[in-house]
């Protein structure tokens, strides 16, 4: 918190009776520096207390890095605002990676009191910085979660990753093969095996089950087998009965 300037007066003031009353003007500004990620936003004020005036705020020392937009001012004139005894925003936005600074000239400010507040620029110096992932983490996994043994194709639809920001914001992305490098995908074992990710650098498992296939597994095909042709012949058996029985019938009619 920089402090710009601090008064402290008894003052004299007449209204139905007199009194005595004690007033405090002074100027503050929140922050003296600011690091932005590229294309974010960020925040400082300048606060009037029992003060009024115009209050200039420009950016010197900018190649085209940041933009500034003022809020709670009751009037502008250029780059000059005035305030009464309030707070004067201003939003810095991140436009290009580098550093700026926010100029801030006290030109016609006095306190309540009727005290002239001077004193020489204040500088908040911002630094553009570029985005970077922390982490990242499951939102969701995705909807396969079963594989079955020396299975090949790794299905990641259903999945959602969240990711973790050095500016601590996060965004989350569905996920798919082309997304993602697969660094390990194994089901030659039955039981429980990790898929391991990697996205953009970083990397996240998840657990998956590898199951016995049914289908290619050959006792199972063999049993299968056995069982189908032993149907089959209970069915022939069945025609050719039904057929001899009613040839039979036809014949002692």
């Amino acid at each position: 918190m920089i402090k710009i300037r601090h008064i402290c007066l008894i003052v004299f003031t007449f209204f139905v009776f007199e009194s005595y009353t004690f007033a405090v003007g002074n100027i503050n500004i929140s922050h003296d520096s600011l690091e932005i990620t590229k294309g974010g936003q960020a925040s400082f004020n300048i606060n009037l207390d029992n003060a009024a005036g115009r209050i200039k705020v420009e950016t010197v020392d900018n190649n085209n890095n940041i933009s500034i937009e003022a809020f709670g001012y009751e009037e502008k004139l250029n780059d000059e605002y005035f305030i009464d005894n309030g707070t004067l925003q201003i939003n810095v936005s991140a436009l290009e990676i580098g550093e700026a600074k926010v100029k801030i000239s006290i030109m016609d400010v006095t306190t309540y009191d009727e005290e002239e507040i001077t004193d020489d620029p204040y500088y908040v110096s911002i630094k553009v910085v570029k985005q970077v992932i922390n982490s990242i983490e499951f939102e969701k996994l995705p909807s396969k979660l079963e594989y079955k043994k020396d299975s090949t194709e790794l299905d990641l639809s259903g999945g959602i990753i969240k990711i973790l920001y050095n500016d601590n914001s996060s965004t989350t992305i569905n996920i798919s093969t082309k997304d993602v490098d697969i660094l390990d995908f194994n089901t030659s074992k039955i039981g429980k095996s990790l898929v391991k990710l990697k996205y953009l650098e970083n990397e996240i498992s998840y657990e998956i089950s590898v199951v016995e296939d049914s289908i290619d597994s050959p006792s199972t095909f063999i049993k299968n087998s056995t069982l189908y042709l032993f149907l089959i012949i209970i069915i022939i058996c069945g025609i050719l009965y039904f057929l001899m029985r009613k040839k039979r019938i036809f014949h002692n009619i």
